[in-house]
């Protein structure tokens, strides 16, 4: 029986209303680094940002196209000191929460709408229902 090849990496590509924007906010707020920038720099047409293992590509919204829906997932080491770093610099809009499937998480907003949730599993009991 042939073996199933291997997922190597996730990337998530998204897009921005304003990469320029979206540059800052995941650089100041979210301690991410820029890897690259392309186009012109008074109208950039998309980035890509790193943080640990974690990548992400943006690129300029473009009409017709599908945007994503859903929750972008980042698990993280000690997601309470990440949320109390993170207020007041980032709206956040949910949690921080402990769910039966035993994760804490909480998520912000970024300047596009897009919902980020950072996770992290606990053996704490839940504090509300399953999202």
């Amino acid at each position: 029986m042939p073996t199933m090849p291997r997922f190597v990496s996730q990337e998530v590509r998204l897009q921005a209303r304003n990469i320029a924007e979206t540059v800052a906010f995941y650089r100041d707020v979210l301690g991410f680094t820029v890897d690259t920038t392309w186009g012109p720099e008074t109208d950039l047409e998309g980035c890509i940002l790193d943080r640990d293992g974690v990548h992400l590509l943006f690129h300029k919204e473009a009409e017709g196209e599908p945007k994503m829906t859903g929750v972008v997932v980042i698990n993280v080491e000690d997601v309470l000191e990440l949320h109390e770093r993170l207020a007041g610099k980032a709206k956040v809009v949910w949690g921080p929460e402990v769910y039966s499937y035993r994760m804490r998480e909480f998520a912000v907003e970024d300047p596009n709408g897009y919902q980020i949730a950072f996770c992290e599993r606990t053996d704490d009991p839940p504090t509300c229902d399953a999202r």
